[in-house]
């Protein structure tokens, strides 16, 4: 997955193909997927850090705010042809 257009964790450099480890210091291992979002998510303005592993590297932490993320549901655009 990646991170959304827009929002906090894109904002902070998150990159698709990256796998958080620990949130705020505390491992993901053996959570749930949904287990792990919730305690990525919390009250807008609070913040988390994140440890993340990207390709073979070392582990670093990413700070980031929380924020009311607004998704769109479709998105358009004009093609060269006029369609």
């Amino acid at each position: 997955m990646s991170p959304l257009d827009g929002s906090p964790a894109k904002a902070a450099g998150l990159q698709a193909g990256d796998i958080i480890t620990a949130v705020d210091g505390a491992s993901l291992d053996g959570l749930t997927t949904g287990d792990a979002r919730d305690r990525i998510r919390g009250p807008e303005g609070t913040s988390v850090t994140l440890t993340i592993v990207r390709g073979d590297g070392e582990p670093f932490d990413l700070k980031i705010t929380r924020a009311v993320i607004e998704q769109q549901e479709v998105t358009t655009k004009d093609l060269a042809n006029g369609t």
